[in-house]
């Protein structure tokens, strides 16, 4: 039985639209329904565990700080070693079971900008003890979060997608140009900052929705200078957007994919379809042709997806898919405390690590 109704999906999609500070009063004017009303099945998807919502999608590339999707092919024999390398460097800050194309594990993983080639040189490492015998290695240069077309979803029957009519009608034509316009050359452009953005960035990271007076107090800031703070942050692009998450799948029901994608002159057409799928997602770019989808989708769903990706191969140089069964995890707030506030820069020391995989 579903734990929500139609009527919170329209005020989800008003919070999606208009940002996460609308008030209930605007809700209210917008949909017709009672603030107290909106107030109440707000904080009832909150209790359930339904609703974060305002969570802020960061991106710290231009900080200073990389990530990197490592995909391992693991020797089956290896897999507790693996595991306690993931496990002892806050580097790898989520990892989970994966099968596909590699079975193993797919982790995400931060770096110093100063050091791009840390990842590689851990793997090899793992590779020379015939821990790891395969692996690939994609880069986050940026990403854009979709969410999911909440009137195209019914509490009682599920999605409303025909996937015979997918490829009948292009929509969301503002953000699919947004997509075709992402500058990559800018994504990388190291920005000035301090420590203070990296403690607000952290706070942001724990609860999207504090207030300025609540970050200003842990912050010895004024509501006025956090204001200013957060503005700049959106300007340079490292605070993307602010946007609720809401998920209507059961977590016993849910899959969740990675498909790495190479395109060639037919970029734009398989742009153009993909953004169409109801399903949030994350698009996220490693260079101008080479991308990685980052899908959330029910187990039922999942057959749809997969016969109606078929009809995107002929936009498609190359692709695979690796499946997960575990939620990916957003970043640990721990991880801003890499950053060394009196030598100002980010402290990520691999060595031991190496080290430790040289005594396995």
């Amino acid at each position: 039985m579903k734990d929500f109704k139609l009527k919170d999906l329209d005020i989800i999609n008003e919070l999606d639209k208009f940002g996460s500070q609308l008030s209930a009063t605007q809700i209210s004017r917008n949909l017709n329904i009672p603030a107290r009303t909106i107030r109440y099945r707000l904080n009832k998807l909150k209790e359930k565990n339904l609703l974060n919502p305002a969570f802020v999608f960061m991106h710290e590339r231009k900080l200073g700080l990389g990530e990197e999707i490592l995909i391992l092919e693991e020797n089956h024999k290896s897999q507790s070693d693996i595991l306690s390398i993931l496990n002892s460097s806050p580097t790898f800050y989520w990892h989970a079971h994966t099968y596909g194309k590699y079975n193993g594990f797919l982790v995400h993983s931060i770096f110093d900008q100063s050091n791009p080639d840390a990842n590689n040189r851990i793997i090899s490492e793992m590779e020379k003890k015939n821990l790891v015998k395969d692996h690939e290695i994609f880069q986050m240069i940026d990403y854009y979060h979709k969410s999911m077309n909440y009137k195209k979803y019914m509490p009682s029957s599920g999605w409303l997608m025909n996937w015979d009519e997918w490829f009948d009608t292009i929509d969301n034509q503002d953000v699919i140009t947004k997509i075709k316009q992402t500058d990559l050359s800018k994504s990388s452009l190291l920005v000035d900052f301090d420590y203070k953005d990296i403690m607000l960035l952290q706070q942001l990271s724990i609860d999207g929705t504090s207030t300025l007076q609540q970050l200003g107090n842990i912050l010895n800031l004024s509501k006025t200078q956090i204001r200013r703070r957060i503005i700049n942050l959106k300007k340079k692009n490292i605070i993307k957007v602010v946007k609720p998450i809401f998920s209507p799948i059961p977590k016993d029901q849910m899959l969740y994919l990675y498909c790495f994608i190479e395109t060639g002159k037919f970029k734009e057409e398989f742009i153009n379809h993909i953004f169409q799928i109801p399903f949030s997602f994350m698009f996220i770019f490693e260079s101008d042709n080479r991308f990685c989808i980052r899908l959330n989708i029910s187990r039922g769903d999942m057959i749809f997806f997969i016969n109606g990706f078929d009809l995107l191969k002929k936009y498609i140089e190359s692709y695979f898919i690796q499946f997960i069964f575990e939620n990916p995890n957003t970043r640990n707030p721990e991880i801003y405390e890499l950053y060394d506030k009196d030598r100002n820069k980010w402290e990520i020391d691999i060595d031991q690590l190496i080290l430790k995989i040289k005594k396995k």
